[in-house]
């Protein structure tokens, strides 16, 4: 499955919009564009399901951390 060709529909209240691709769907997650009731559903699924729900299970929305590790100690 390649979801840098998945689409998504993105529904709150009675108001669909879509279809998004998947890279403007996710630059528009990370701005906060969406509200945190919207359901979505993508190319890949006939499924509405909680934005929320599909973001924290879905690998492809992990970005890597960018907080530094602490400093290593000298032993002290």
């Amino acid at each position: 499955m390649d979801v840098s060709k998945r689409t998504w529909m993105v529904k709150v209240d009675d108001r669909e919009e879509g279809p998004i691709p998947e890279e403007t769907f996710q630059q528009r997650l990370r701005a906060g564009e969406f509200s945190l009731r919207a359901l979505i559903k993508s190319s890949f699924t006939d499924k509405w399901e909680p934005l929320l729900m599909v973001v924290a299970s879905d690998e492809s929305f992990r970005r890597p951390s960018t907080i530094p590790p602490p400093p290593m100690s000298d032993g002290e």
